[in-house]
């Protein structure tokens, strides 16, 4: 299989039509279309240390979630920390796919995972938010501090962070990773709650006082699951998949 089939393979699973207008991703590295690939690397974000570990298996394509190249550099110009990732690749000879909004809105994307492992019933897909949001039904009413608790046991978060709406939550909205702008569609949803990777401190304030519960339980952990979608989809391509999950960031 070469790079080209592969991503025209993986777009049947997260087609480019379900991306928002503002997102950039797709196949954003490639020194050849037509390169072989035989072992790809999944991971959420094309660190260094992916890159590393990329090379180390012999991968000859990076399967991320994050776009490489979400921000364009002016130049690429060794010495530029984007630009020697770009650079590291080439030289590598390794690809790089990325899948970003449009794996958070697919079936069995981001959102399903996150919705799945919360164990939600009767989920669906509202109007509002981007095709991104999910929202479903918890097994029974708990507390903010007792899906706080849930979520942070569930996901393996180091820590949860949340502002009470007031009221028993039955009814939950989610997204993985940013979900400051997924509240007024959670609220319009009817949702009692909102969970996210971040929703910032002012956001989380005004909606709790508006009613609804928002949580923060980290941008990593609500995405990671994605890791293994993309490795079960590369090996239904027949290629050989390596996941990479490692945490760029760390929390004490």
């Amino acid at each position: 299989m070469t790079v080209k089939e592969l991503y025209d393979r993986l777009s049947i699973s997260f087609p480019t039509e379900l991306s928002c207008e503002w997102d950039r991703d797709g196949l954003m590295v490639c020194p050849s279309l037509d390169a072989p690939v035989t072992r790809v690397l999944c991971t959420l974000d094309v660190t260094p240390a992916a890159i590393a570990r990329a090379r180390e298996v012999g991968a000859e394509a990076i399967l991320s979630h994050h776009p490489v190249l979400f921000h364009m550099p002016e130049a690429i110009t060794q010495g530029d920390p984007l630009a020697d990732k770009v650079l590291s690749l080439l030289q590598a000879g390794i690809s790089c796919l990325c899948f970003h909004t449009r794996a958070d809105a697919a079936a069995g994307g981001v959102s399903d995972l996150l919705a799945a492992a919360m164990k939600l019933a009767d989920v669906y897909t509202p109007e509002e938010g981007d095709g991104i949001l999910r929202v479903g039904t918890l097994p029974r009413h708990v507390t903010a501090r007792e899906l706080a608790e849930c979520v942070k046991k569930t996901l393996g978060s180091p820590a949860v962070t949340y502002a009470d709406g007031g009221k028993p939550i039955r009814y939950l909205a989610l997204c993985g990773g940013e979900g400051k702008d997924m509240i007024d569609a959670a609220r319009a949803s009817g949702a009692d709650a909102l969970l996210c990777g971040r929703a910032g401190y002012h956001a989380m304030q005004d909606a709790a006082e508006a009613g609804l519960t928002v949580l923060e339980a980290g941008h990593y952990h609500t995405e990671v699951a994605i890791v293994g979608r993309f490795a079960e989809l590369a090996r239904q391509a027949g290629v050989e998949a390596i996941c990479y999950t490692e945490c760029p960031i760390g929390v004490l």
